[in-house]
């Protein structure tokens, strides 16, 4: 298995475009699908028992390190869409999380990114090896080496 393989498990986020996202073009701003993207990634450990109160808890959470993102349809206000999320193994310290925005309804690809990301201990404030927490939150096996 590499680090870019996707595991087959999936999240799914669904929600409403709420008018306060749209700027002065009447579409989701281009930044505002990145937070869109968070708050899927947030729901789904949270619902996992991983919240802001594990990581402060553990001292330690995840970090994204690059973000490749496509944008293929705008975004209007009450638009219902559907966030999907896949994560990839940890490999050397560094995971992939691969996501894919559609419009509920016609399931037409609006938005896709691909992220790189690892865990960092917020004492150290250094990457880590994932701790089994992490690894249940996101149904994760670690692989050490390739």
């Amino acid at each position: 298995m590499k680090a870019t393989d996707r595991i087959d498990i999936e999240y799914v986020h669904q929600r409403e475009i709420d008018p306060s996202l749209v700027d002065i073009y009447g579409h989701v701003n281009h930044a505002r699908y990145l937070e869109l993207f968070e708050e899927s990634r947030w729901a789904m450990v949270e619902n996992q028992g991983f919240g802001p109160d594990k990581v402060e808890e553990l001292k330690l959470g995840p970090v994204i390190l690059e973000a490749q993102i496509r944008y293929k349809k705008e975004l209007k206000p009450g638009d219902l869409i559907e966030i999907r999320t896949q994560v990839s193994p940890i490999v050397k310290k560094i995971g992939h999380i691969f996501q894919r925005m559609t419009f509920k309804d016609s399931g037409l690809l609006v938005s896709e990114v691909d992220l790189v990301y690892g865990i960092m201990s917020m004492e150290s404030r250094r990457l880590i090896n994932p701790p089994k927490a992490w690894l249940e939150a996101v149904k994760l096996p670690v692989i050490e080496e390739e």
